[in-house]
């Protein structure tokens, strides 16, 4: 049976631009053309806060380098707060990461921000606070979420509220305690927003880093990323069959369940460099996919 697309679904992962290149560069280059235009894999992460929220720290973080390491994003430099900045990631190329200034900075208002950060070629959001998360947070937050992109909120420093609150508290110290309740202050905002979502605590500290939600943090990123780029994939079939029977709906139609199968296992353990490895491999047989006509009549018929 044919696999029916969800033209929705696609729409969603890719943006217009990024659908009109594809459809653009299959009817020039084929499938290797697309597989080769490598930016189209990554996924466009921005990260936003308030000076002094660690953001930096963060971004540094994610890409597995300190503040002192070759290509670290500067930490504690104002200046950068009204550039926006990108880094790739060392040892996972499927991600870009973009320092963003927060809403409402001096070259970034609010009336004008979504257009000045370039929203719509974004991937994910990952939202950076200290404290609490302010009301322009929750706007931003709003916004990826009615263009259905994901937003990741990030309140950073935990392991400080935890050692200050040690000190004062003495003997009467309760780590659980003070974890739930910086994580209830710091949803409050969001709360107003009717914002449900998972709030990521988290140090950037290498020595503790593993004992609060950094871990699990990535760990979703990356998920949310296969994710999106499943989409990506059935919009790459889409074009690919649009291509061999001028059909925009049945994907696989031309596409046979053998190799249905192994284009899916290949993805899911290797993801879009497997992908592109299948499709090199395939592409002579795919792309000129024969229709394949019965012809049928009874004995003497002609």
């Amino acid at each position: 049976m044919a696999c029916r697309v969800n033209m929705t679904d696609v729409n969603d992962a890719i943006s217009e631009r990024d659908q009109s290149l594809i459809k653009s560069v299959y009817k020039e280059e084929g499938a290797i053309g697309f597989m080769q235009n490598k930016d189209k894999w990554k996924l466009k992460i921005a990260v936003t806060g308030y000076p002094g929220s660690g953001k930096s720290s963060f971004i540094n973080a994610f890409r597995g380098l300190s503040a002192n390491d070759k290509g670290a994003a500067q930490v504690g430099v104002t200046e950068t707060i009204n550039k926006i900045r990108s880094y790739t990631c060392t040892g996972n190329d499927q991600f870009i990461l973009f320092d963003i200034p927060n809403v409402g900075s001096p070259k970034f208002p609010k009336a004008t921000y979504l257009e000045d950060i370039g929203f719509n070629e974004l991937d994910f959001f990952i939202i950076i606070s200290s404290s609490r998360f302010t009301e322009d947070d929750a706007w931003l937050g709003e916004m990826a979420k009615e263009h259905k992109k994901k937003c990741f909120y990030v309140r950073t420093k935990i392991d400080l509220d935890i050692s200050m609150n040690m000190e004062d508290e003495g003997d009467h110290f309760n780590a659980a305690a003070i974890i739930e309740k910086v994580r209830r202050e710091a949803r409050k905002c969001l709360n107003v927003a009717n914002i449900d979502a998972p709030i990521y605590l988290i140090t950037t500290r290498p020595t503790t880093r593993h004992t609060f939600d950094f871990a699990s943090l990535v760990d979703d990123v990356n998920r949310s990323a296969m994710e999106l780029k499943r989409k990506a994939l059935r919009a790459l079939l889409q074009h690919l069959t649009e291509n061999v029977t001028g059909n925009t709906t049945d994907v696989y139609d031309a596409i046979s369940e053998k190799d249905q199968s192994l284009i899916k296992s290949v993805y899911k353990e290797k993801g879009a460099t497997g992908l592109k490895d299948v499709i090199m491999q395939n592409k002579d047989k795919w792309k000129s996919q024969p229709l394949k006509i019965a012809v049928t009549g009874n004995s003497g018929s002609g």
